[in-house]
C-alpha cells in the first residue's frame, strides 16, 4: 500500500527535511543523517534515520458501541470468530458493524484479507497462494477456505462502503456510522483530528482464525518517514544534533505523544511512560512469537508487476457485492495471478 495523502513526505523544515519511506526498515537508526538535495525530492541515502513507523490491518473499535452491545469495551476479541460475533452483536438496521474505505478497493485485500489469509495459512502456504504456475492457488482448498472466512464479513459492511474512500471512512466511523474501522496505526491520529479521542476507542490487529495456524498475530512495522539534512543546511552540525535529539527516546516519546503516530525508535520498557497507555497499546502489536509476525511490506514472493487494484477490485465483487463465491473469487484470483507472472521481467 502507499502511503496515505496525510502522512508526512517531502516536506521541509528549514535545514530538516521529512521524507516518506513505504518500504521495510530494519536495523539500527543510523548515527549521520543524510543529505537530502534541496527539493527533499525522492532520494533514499544511507545513514537516513527513521522518524515514524507503523503498520496496516489495524482495528479500531468504537468502546461506547461495544458497551452498547453488552461486549467489554477493553478486551479485543482473540479469534475472527469472536470478531465475527463483535460485529453481528453492533451491527443495526441503520449502522454497520465495519467501516473501511472500499472505493480503494485494495484496502480490503491488502489491510484485512492479506494478514487473515497469513494467519490461517502460515507464511509458506500463504506466499504459495502467489506463486508462479502454483497449484497452491486461491482456488485451492486452502485458498478457498480463507476468501470463505473473509467472505464472512458481507453483513457488516457499513452501508456505503464501496462508494467511500479511506478518509471518508474513517470521518463516518468517527461519525458513530459504524462500530469498528480499520486503518493502519497512524489512522489514530486523523481520527482525534475528527473528534473520536484515544480512550474512546479499542484497537487491535486483524484477529487470526481460531482454525488456522496461528493463534496470536503480531504486525511487523513498516518505516513509514525518515529525516535528513537537506545539502544547503546553514549549520550541519546543529541539525544532526536536533535529530540525535528527535530520535533518541526521550525525543521520539515526546513527538509520539502529541503527534498520536508512533516512533521508529524502540523505547523499551519506557514505551508507556514516554507515549501514554494508548500508544504503546499499539506499539505492542509490533511483538509477538515468532513466525507469526505478518510483514506488509515483503513483497520478495509477488511478481514484478505486482498491481493489488486488480486482487482488491476481485475482492470487493466477493464482498461486500456478493457477485462471486469464494471459489468463484479463487478461479478469477488465479487468472489474475497468472496474467502478472506471464509479463513479469
Amino acid at each position: 500500500m502507499q502511503s496515505r495523502q496525510r502522512r508526512p513526505g517531502g516536506r521541509k523544515d528549514h535545514d530538516i527535511a521529512t521524507q516518506a519511506r513505504p518500504r521495510p526498515g530494519h536495523g539500527a537508526r543510523a548515527r549521520t543523517p543524510g543529505l537530502f538535495p534541496e527539493s527533499g525530492g525522492g532520494q533514499e541515502q544511507a545513514g537516513q534515520p527513521l522518524f515514524t513507523a507503523g503498520a496496516f490491518g489495524i482495528v479500531y473499535a468504537n468502546k461506547d458501541k461495544l458497551r452498547a452491545a453488552g461486549l467489554d469495551p477493553d478486551t479485543p476479541p482473540k479469534s475472527w470468530e469472536e470478531f465475527l460475533a463483535a460485529l453481528e452483536a453492533t451491527t443495526g438496521k441503520d449502522q454497520g458493524g465495519l467501516a473501511l474505505g472500499l472505493k480503494i478497493s485494495q484496502t480490503g485485500f491488502n489491510w484485512i484479507y492479506q494478514p487473515l489469509a497469513f494467519a490461517h495459512l502460515g507464511k509458506e502456504r500463504f506466499q504459495a497462494m502467489f506463486g508462479k504456475g502454483t497449484t497452491q492457488g486461491f482456488a485451492s482448498p486452502d485458498g478457498v477456505r480463507t476468501l470463505e472466512a473473509y467472505a464472512r464479513l458481507t453483513p457488516y459492511w457499513m452501508p456505503g462502503t464501496t462508494t467511500l474512500g479511506i478518509d471518508e471512512a474513517d470521518i463516518a466511523f468517527a461519525q458513530g456510522k459504524a462500530a469498528f474501522d480499520v486503518g493502519g496505526t497512524f489512522t489514530l491520529a486523523f481520527l482525534a483530528q475528527n473528534g473520536l479521542s484515544p480512550d474512546k476507542l479499542l484497537a487491535f490487529p486483524i484477529p487470526p482464525s481460531a482454525e488456522g495456524t496461528h493463534k496470536q498475530i503480531s504486525m511487523a512495522p513498516l518505516a513509514l518517514t525518515g529525516l535528513g539534512v537537506t545539502a544547503t543546511t546553514r549549520d550541519r552540525a546543529a541539525a544532526i544534533r536536533w535529530i540525535d535529539w528527535v530520535t533518541s527516546p526521550e525525543g521520539a516519546g515526546m513527538v509520539a505523544k502529541e503527534s498520536l503516530d508512533l516512533p521508529a525508535t524502540d523505547l523499551g520498557t519506557q514505551a508507556e511512560a514516554l507515549l501514554g497507555k494508548d500508544l504503546a497499546a499499539l506499539q505492542k502489536y509490533f511483538t509477538g512469537p515468532p513466525g507469526s509476525a505478518y510483514e506488509a511490506a515483503d513483497d520478495s514472493f509477488f511478481p514484478s508487476d505486482w498491481d493489488q487494484v486488480k486482487p482488491g477490485d476481485l475482492t470487493v465483487r466477493l464482498t461486500p457485492l456478493k457477485e462471486f463465491t469464494p471459489q468463484q473469487a479463487g478461479v478469477e484470483l488465479d487468472k489474475v495471478m497468472a496474467s502478472m507472472w506471464k509479463s513479469t521481467r
